[in-house]
């Protein structure tokens, strides 16, 4: 009775821990903005007054019209020459006024898939470095930043680019330091891939199948049985945490390379001056 006690409070572990990585996933997913019914501001307006109306709502601060409005201009003037206007204004309302971080995100990685020669391009890879750092996702702020410097070398962000990659530098080394505690160590069980998705799953079979299982009271080979299944359970366990851990620090060095990447480039850029 003991034994199943302990295996079913192992098995809600690692079925927990398999859920928490199934959730960051889902936070993770890359999500469309919503598609929208015209608003009754700019309900019948082409796309040209559409967005002057818009500009107008946000100015005045009806923000919730103003969000609707640029979506429906986002959805509904693809082919319009005030996209690429629209989509800069739909992307500082949503990131910065609203606070809607993903909904920005998603507008200004369009921008720079759709216009990446346009002037407003080095305004954009910043705008969307700086809500990837406040979003703690360094590595992809650090390769726009990056982008930002060698793309876009005239850029009036190229200052405040150099800073950001230094603040992103100083959260990742805090980072580094937590994942040092033992707070940090047990969430690296946390399973950050599917192979190590893979190993944990594993390990939940056997401790699903114990907890179920009744005992009979066997006694040699059997008594061996029971001492080989704790011990693939803790070991496949293990298995998970090692391959987190070497993914990690995979992640790690190629974040630093990135990051002295853009110092060089940084130096260049300023010795040019």
């Amino acid at each position: 009775m003991f034994a199943r006690s302990c295996y079913a409070i192992l098995a809600v572990a690692l079925l927990t821990l398999a859920g928490i990585f199934a959730g960051r996933l889902y936070r993770e997913r890359r999500q469309e903005l919503p598609v929208v019914d015209a608003p009754v501001e700019v309900a019948g307006r082409s796309c040209e007054d559409a967005a002057a109306k818009a500009r107008e709502l946000t100015k005045n601060g009806a923000l919730g019209g103003a969000r609707l409005s640029y979506l429906w201009l986002l959805s509904h003037c693809e082919a319009s020459p005030v996209l690429p206007d629209v989509m800069v204004e739909a992307g500082s309302l949503f990131g910065y006024l609203l606070h809607r971080p993903d909904e920005a995100r998603r507008v200004y990685e369009e921008f720079l898939r759709r216009f990446p020669t346009r002037p407003e391009a080095g305004d954009v890879t910043y705008n969307l470095a700086r809500l990837e750092i406040d979003s703690r996702d360094y590595t992809t702020a650090v390769t726009h930043l990056t982008t930002l410097a060698q793309r876009y070398p005239n850029s009036w962000h190229r200052e405040s680019a150099t800073f950001l990659a230094a603040k992103a530098a100083e959260m990742l080394a805090a980072d580094r330091e937590a994942r040092h505690t033992a707070a940090g160590q047990a969430a690296k069980l946390v399973p950050n891939n599917l192979v190590s998705l893979l190993a944990l799953l594993t390990a939940l079979g056997p401790s699903v199948i114990q907890t179920l299982h009744k005992d009979r009271g066997e006694s040699g080979g059997g008594a061996r049985v029971h001492w080989l299944v704790p011990s693939l359970v803790v070991g496949l366990t293990f298995l998970n945490y090692l391959i987190n851990n070497a993914s990690s620090a995979q992640r790690d060095r190629l974040l630093m390379d990135k990051l002295d990447h853009l110092a060089a480039i940084a130096v260049r850029l300023g010795g040019s001056q």
